[in-house]
């Protein structure tokens, strides 16, 4: 008679405890439970059993497989049998569909599943299990990925990643040059482009697509998984097919980078990638992130700033395998408290070793807040991707002093940052005020004060300007740009053209400007006075040749693009002083636009009483997001201030 789970007479496995001190991980061992073989993608086994077994890392050919999957939320529960008892487990039905078919089609030997290997319900452990995640995934032979069983043509999907990768890194580079190296041919790529990227063909395209839809791609977690594991035995499992994580990010690395006018494409191909930050960090372990083996927090979390966690805690736990050791040494992982006490408690140590930076992360519309100041992000369990601020060296202008490395790196996205605050040296040459705010032992390098309780963060800055309009909701809607942007792929400029046309109109409205030219400023001001790859600031009659398509459609296309980014999740706002910018998504008249010490652009502040201001959130406002403000500051008299928010 066959063995089936709802004859046994259960009871909860009980966890053996781990000794920290000696490393200590569990695995487990799969095996079929009941007689079968396999047929097609189904194995026929009527169940399977698992062995656990408690192993340390220090110990020599522990030779275990680590398992990277995706968690789900309110999944329904299956019993695993544990043992040769009748003590069971309970696991996700996905994790055990997926033993099924590794028991079924492979032989699985150890496996490392966080699932099953860390009591979920012991806090203690749990948080010490996190500590020493990195070595868990440098210690596997190998990790496997899993995205699940096959479906909407995954295997056309892979086909085509091999295909791709097969033509760039062989064919077109010589198979003496290893992947992911910088040196390309031009001329030869475009020809490896034709036979690649055929879009008369929109079946591989859709399916890779579809492919990289699949939840996996947008967890935090999967981040230090991937970039822990080894290179050369990190395979993506869809089912039977499993092919090296490397060929995703080389073939991105090529398309994104390298393949020419890629935004004139079809749509089915443009966005293939999009809204995949883990692809574009993995792909760039030989650019931007090149001989660092220890990253800092805050540029990372923005890096990543549109990844989906179901905790909002880890977003935090989570990279800490991959930064410096400092922020191990002062970032206590703790499952116990709430998440008000550990963000009281970890922002103000992240604010005083990156600067204001920090507070930039998280949702630009907060939605739970669990009570916290203002001025503490709202992390949320996916992050919002109105952001700008995702990229190392934007957040980090220093960052190529800091890292020399980095010097001779190619980074697309963060060559040209924005620098409202001036930079250190601005500071030094000015006055500053009598600190109102006792000082506080929190570690760090920059004098940002907290009060007793961390309520209130208190920072140094100079006020410039309060905001006087706010374009209506329905002037410049998001629909508006990717309507211009389709329009211009058709070539129908004028059509593209009309979401613009409505916002100069308004913005030419308002009497006072302190521009030379007007038109150009709104223009400006829409792209954040950057565009391009290597985010170049224009000229103004540049912007304007590209706004008006006189430099065809290609350049006009590619500058609607640049505005749908920039203008995502912002709204357009005037200042009493006639200026223009593009702040959050909730800013009203009224509103304060401080230039603080630290933010390399402006921020957007609400007075609440005549002592406190509540952070409303990051902004873009043309001619003061260069370093200006203290040109203007000694010219009108305005001294630095300190600003307290809560």
């Amino acid at each position: 008679m066959p063995f089936s789970l709802s004859s046994l007479t259960s009871r909860r496995y009980k966890y053996e405890p781990l000794d920290p001190r000696k490393k200590e991980i569990r695995v487990i061992r799969v095996s079929a439970e009941g007689p079968g073989k396999n047929a097609g993608y189904v194995p026929v086994v009527t169940g399977v059993r698992g062995l656990v077994q408690i192993v340390s890392l220090d110990a020599k050919d522990i030779g275990y497989t680590a398992i990277s999957y995706t968690w789900e939320r309110n999944a329904r529960m299956k019993k695993l049998p544990i043992g040769v008892g009748k003590q069971t487990l309970d696991v996700s039905e996905s994790v055990y569909d997926m033993l099924m078919h590794f028991v079924g089609h492979t032989h699985s030997g150890a496996l490392w599943i966080d699932q099953i290997c860390i009591n979920q319900k012991d806090s203690k452990e749990k948080a010490s299990q996190v500590r020493i995640m990195d070595q868990i995934y440098k210690k596997a032979f190998r990790t496997r990925i899993w995205l699940g069983f096959p479906g909407e043509d995954s295997d056309l999907a892979l086909g085509l990643v091999e295909q791709a990768d097969k033509h760039i890194f062989q064919r077109v580079l010589g198979a003496d040059i290893p992947s992911g190296t910088a040196t390309r041919s031009q001329s030869r790529l475009q020809s490896v482009g034709q036979t690649v990227v055929d879009p008369r063909d929109t079946r591989p395209w859709r399916a890779l697509r579809a492919l990289l839809c699949r939840q996996w791609w947008t967890r935090t977690w999967i981040i230090q998984e991937a970039w822990l594991s080894k290179p050369a035995a990190c395979l993506v499992m869809c089912g039977l097919s499993s092919m090296h994580l490397r060929q995703f990010a080389n073939l991105h690395t090529w398309f994104m980078q390298e393949l020419e006018n890629h935004h004139l494409l079809p749509s089915y191909i443009r966005h293939v990638f999009r809204g995949i930050p883990f692809m574009e960090f993995i792909s760039r372990q030989t650019g931007i992130f090149l001989g660092l083996e220890k990253l800092e927090l805050v540029p990372l979390m923005h890096y990543i700033n549109n990844a989906g966690c179901g905790c909002p805690r880890d977003r935090i736990f989570a990279l800490l395998s991959l930064c410096a050791e400092k922020y191990q040494q002062n970032i206590e992982i703790d499952y116990d408290s709430t998440d008000r006490v550990i963000f009281l408690r970890v922002f103000p140590y992240l604010i005083r070793t990156a600067g204001l930076a920090a507070i930039q992360l998280g949702k630009l519309r907060k939605t739970q807040n669990f009570g916290l100041p203002t001025w503490v992000p709202d992390l949320g369990t996916e992050f919002s991707s109105g952001q700008w601020f995702q990229h190392f060296v934007d957040t980090f202008p220093w960052a190529r002093e800091k890292y020399p490395r980095l010097s001779n790196a190619k980074i697309p996205d963060g060559s040209n940052p924005w620098r409202a605050d001036g930079g250190p040296a601005e500071w030094k040459g000015y006055a500053y005020p009598q600190w109102q705010m006792p000082q506080k032992d929190v570690p760090g390098e920059f004098d940002i004060r907290f009060s007793e309780d961390y309520e209130v963060l208190a920072c140094l800055g100079i006020a410039f300007d309060t905001v006087e309009l706010v374009e209506p909701a329905s002037l410049y809607s998001r629909k508006d740009i990717d309507a211009a942007v389709q329009a211009v792929q058709d070539f129908d400029i004028d059509i593209g053209r009309k979401g613009i046309e409505k916002l100069t109109r308004f913005a030419l409205s308002y009497n006072v400007n302190p521009y030379p030219d007007k038109r150009s400023a709104v223009l400006l001001t829409l792209v954040a006075n950057r565009v391009g790859p290597d985010r170049k600031t224009p000229r103004p009659q540049e912007v304007v040749r590209m706004a008006n398509g006189q430099d065809g459609p290609e350049k006009v296309g590619a500058w609607f693009q640049e505005t749908s980014l920039k203008c995502n999740e912002r709204t357009f706002v005037i200042t009493k002083m006639g200026y223009f910018g593009l702040a959050p998504p909730n800013a009203r008249a009224g509103d304060l636009i401080v230039v603080l010490g630290t933010a390399h652009v402006p921020f957007v502040l609400r007075r609440q009483d005549e002592r406190y201001f509540q952070f409303v959130g990051d902004s873009y406002v043309y001619g003061i997001s260069e370093g200006e403000i203290f040109g203007w500051a000694k010219a009108n008299g305005r001294a630095i201030e300190e600003f307290w928010l809560r």
